[in-house]
């Protein structure tokens, strides 16, 4: 009896041949130990239980993406209101500027 199994990795070492890197035992049972810990590190980070772990990343994920495409779309009110003055700023038909982007 080896006990539990847990694959650590897997590749390809020829033709139709596969190696398969696992750890068994109580090495096995520290690193799913060690791994449950983590998702509930996540979990209470994201203020969910475990199991809601990949939705919850999901709904950060599209929060993080809809506050980016506010945050460009202000940017880009910005620039068009600021380039709204430089033509009154204008010497002699000439328009000199700096624009951080």
């Amino acid at each position: 009896m080896i006990g539990p199994i847990n694959v650590v990795a897997e590749a390809s070492i020829g033709s139709n041949t596969r190696r398969i890197e696992a750890v068994t035992g109580a090495g096995a049972f520290d690193r799913i130990v060690a791994r449950e810990g983590l998702l509930a590190e996540a979990a209470a980070l994201l203020r969910t239980e475990p199991e809601h772990v990949p939705e919850a990343i999901d709904r950060l994920l599209e929060r993080q993406r809809a506050a980016q495409k506010a945050l460009d779309q202000a940017r880009s009110r910005e620039l068009h209101s600021e380039a709204m003055h430089w033509p009154a700023s204008a010497t002699d038909g000439v328009v000199v500027t700096g624009v951080t982007v």
